[in-house]
């Protein structure tokens, strides 16, 4: 029969030593986003990292995403000037249209009535 020579069998007495990764939450917001995806992946560092540090370290990449996605676009402000402009112009012309239409008199006005032919009063057929 074979057996095994006891140097060779891990001590039973002893629990084997699990490496186990620490980082407080200040250590966490102090890496940038591609030490906390290694992090998460196994890559970065020996060792186990427990459940709460994981979640730890996916709320803070969760966080930064939604803070870099609050921030409006560069064109909203642009965009915005040239809407307020545009809507200024078209107020302007409407209101010159209103004014030459309604309020504004030429000498001409009717005149196009006096070129037709006039039916004379009591007039007989010829």
């Amino acid at each position: 029969m074979f057996q095994i020579p006891k140097d060779m069998l891990p001590n039973a007495s002893k629990p084997p030593q699990i490496k186990r990764t620490l980082l407080t939450i200040e250590t966490i917001k102090k890496l940038s986003d591609d030490e906390l995806l290694k992090l998460l992946s196994g890559e970065s560092r020996d060792g186990l990292i427990s459940a709460p540090l994981l979640q730890a370290i996916s709320y803070e990449l969760t966080s930064r995403q939604i803070q870099r996605s609050s921030k409006p676009h560069w064109t909203v402000t642009p965009t915005f000037i040239v809407g307020c402009i545009a809507s200024l112009l078209a107020a302007i012309s409407i209101l010159v249209t209103i004014y030459f239409s309604v309020f504004y008199k030429t000498e001409n006005d009717n005149k196009h009535a006096d070129q037709s032919y006039a039916i004379e009063k009591n007039s007989s057929p010829k």
